[in-house]
């Protein structure tokens, strides 16, 4: 799929909760955490086609129990796999630009759909 504007949204998986990560797990089970979620991903982006950009915001739709501030384990996660894979430069504030998340009782149950807007991006 060919990114034809500047907002790629797509399904992501459910992450772990915030308070599971640090309610005293030994650092090997937050990376392992880490890996899987960046596998989903991964496979929510295989669709599309590479590109790099300069700068994003990520805006997060989600439904699940979770209380919105452990929903942003998925944001970071996100972010980070952007960064890590060239997406984009950094995660930093010059880079990442803007964080929404909003809790939407319309999705299915433990449904996550994040829509990344690129700025300055271009097809690799």
């Amino acid at each position: 799929m060919t990114i034809e504007c500047n907002e790629v949204e797509v399904s992501i998986p459910k992450p772990p909760s915030l308070n599971q990560l640090y309610s005293g797990k030994f650092w090997t089970y937050r990376v392992k955490q880490k890996e899987q979620y960046y596998e989903g991903i991964s496979r929510a982006l295989e669709g599309y086609d590479r590109w790099t950009m300069d700068r994003f915001a990520i805006h997060l739709r989600y439904n699940s129990r979770y209380d919105l501030d452990n929903s942003v384990v998925a944001v970071k996660f996100l972010a980070d796999y952007l960064r890590y894979n060239g997406y984009v430069d950094d995660d930093t504030p010059k880079y990442f630009v803007d964080l929404r998340i909003t809790y939407d009782g319309d999705l299915k149950k433990d449904q996550y759909i994040a829509k990344i807007i690129c700025y300055n991006y271009t097809l690799i």
